[in-house]
């Protein structure tokens, strides 16, 4: 069988509460080929990604969430760059008094977010790909009206540049100054 860690907590979890049958679990795994444990699962159409998600939310003991536009609150989204968010499909979504509010797709991610763990208290929550994409929809929106309203302004636009490519973990920014003419002088 060769299951694992996670994987062997949500097997188990899967047969013990009747989501899934003992054999439409064995039949997933012996399917898999090298796909994951949850890939077999899914692949297998027995389960949906957001049920098998919420599931193993339960089986690690991991709060499961799912966020609507009310729920993110846009300074919290900063604390994570947008890319970095994109890519590892994780979001900041609330900053209160007890830490930050994390939400990702899978905990297999939550290395990506070590810089943020080690500055301050980050609760760790699992939730489904719909709440990732409204949050990086909005995230995307907020980036873009900001920085379109600070090209008027180009003393803020560079802090507020320097600032996200702070955060972001640049390794160099490139700027070039524009000409006298462009630059309207």
């Amino acid at each position: 069988e060769g299951l694992i860690g996670a994987d062997l907590l949500l097997k188990n979890f899967l047969i013990d509460t009747g989501l899934l049958s003992r054999s439409q679990v064995d039949a997933a795994i012996r399917q898999a080929g090298d796909r994951s444990f949850v890939d077999a699962i899914v692949g297998s159409g027995v389960i949906s990604e957001d049920e098998l998600r919420r599931a193993s939310a339960h089986a690690l003991g991991v709060p499961f969430v799912t966020l609507s536009k009310a729920d993110i609150s846009i300074a919290a989204l900063m604390y994570i760059p947008e890319p970095l968010s994109r890519t590892s499909n994780i979001i900041a979504y609330r900053n209160g008094d007890n830490g930050i509010e994390v939400a990702l797709l899978d905990l297999a991610d939550l290395p990506a977010i070590d810089y943020l763990r080690t500055a301050h208290r980050v609760n760790v929550r699992l939730t489904d790909r719909s709440s990732i994409k409204q949050a990086l929809l909005l995230y995307q929106k907020h980036l873009k009206e900001k920085f379109a309203g600070m090209v008027q302004s180009g003393k803020e636009a560079a802090d507020s540049l320097l600032r996200h490519a702070l955060h972001s973990g640049a390794h160099y920014i490139h700027l070039e100054p524009a000409s006298a003419e462009a630059a309207g002088l």
